[in-house]
């Protein structure tokens, strides 16, 4: 009799143990989403049940591992996550989003890092961690449509490169200019133009000078008065050229830095294609609406912009 007693006792011990190792406790801030993170794994194929290994994610005032903006930890039963509440709280929704699913591709997926690069230069994955030296200056293009490409990914190692990837223009392949409506004096160092109505396909090109070490220039587009905006900024100690939104870049592409270059940016029929010294740079969709405004102004220092137009084209 004492034998089946402790036997069932030992039955209950452990399923007890069983019970609490599965259980799942998500900080509500951080609920949404990873109710996303099931639903995008659910559109793939990839059904996740996370009471099978118990998951336990909150906030943490200070992670252990310095400038790690969260941390999948693995543990006996359930796995747990730590976002770092200070830099969660100053994330764009973008980077909150790929931040979380990131930590459940460690803690849920079993995914490691990956940090190889397209030919272009672009991360090939959302799991790309662990940085080192000028990797750390490549941002993650998690931006525009390219985020479906990297959750594809995010679920299956095996999805195919995105023809955004590898797809060129030329630049001589020029459309037809129509009403100049934007110039700016020789010599223009900074400004912030607002245009009398909006424009969905045009051109902008012009070529500019650094007048001293440190030198950046940029060129942003975007509504009137909205803090969104598209942006290309030449980098003149590093040599190379940012192109991204208000959100986060998407991607750092080196260029032959001469003592004037020109910068050519085309807006046509929904894709926007990007020019130095007439090499082709990159292309990514159209601003989300008309154009209303164009500026450096805050963006740039030690350049001086000598010739400025922008065009309508069709």
């Amino acid at each position: 009799m004492s034998r089946v007693y402790i036997l069932s006792l030992v039955f209950f011990i452990l399923f007890s143990c069983s019970e609490t190792a599965n259980d799942v406790v998500i900080d509500p801030e951080l609920q949404p989403y990873v109710d996303r993170f099931l639903a995008e794994g659910s559109k793939r194929g990839v059904d996740i049940d996370l009471t099978e290994s118990g998951l336990d994610m909150f906030f943490e005032e200070d992670i252990s591992t310095p400038d790690y903006a969260g941390i999948c930890r693995y543990r006996l039963g359930a796995n747990e996550i730590g976002i770092d509440k200070e830099q969660w709280d100053q994330s764009t929704e973008s980077r909150k989003e790929w931040l979380v699913y990131h930590e459940l591709g460690h803690c849920v997926l079993d995914r490691s890092h990956r940090n190889d690069q397209f030919e272009n230069g672009m991360w090939k994955s959302l799991m790309r961690g662990d940085l080192t030296g000028n990797q750390n200056r490549i941002p993650l293009c998690y931006i525009w449509d390219r985020d479906q490409y990297f959750i594809d990914e995010l679920f299956d190692e095996n999805t195919v490169a995105p023809d955004w990837v590898s797809k060129t223009f030329d630049y001589n392949d020029k459309p037809i200019r129509g009403e100049e409506i934007l110039t700016l004096d020789p010599e223009t160092e900074s400004f912030n133009k607002f245009l009398a109505a909006g424009i969905e396909n045009f051109e902008i090109e012009f070529t500019h000078t650094r007048t001293r070490a440190g030198a950046f220039t940029s060129l942003l587009y975007g509504g009137s008065g909205s803090l969104e905006y598209n942006i290309v900024q030449f980098n003149h100690d590093n040599n190379d050229v940012f192109i991204g939104n208000d959100l986060r870049g998407c991607l750092r592409i080196p260029f032959e830095n001469m003592a004037e270059n020109k910068l050519t940016i085309r807006q046509l029929n929904g894709t926007t294609t990007v020019f130095v010294n007439e090499e082709f740079m990159h292309s990514f969709p159209a601003y989300k609406e008309p154009i209303l405004r164009v500026w450096n102004d805050g963006f740039s220092q030690f350049t001086q912009i000598q010739e400025f137009g922008m065009w309508s084209i069709n």
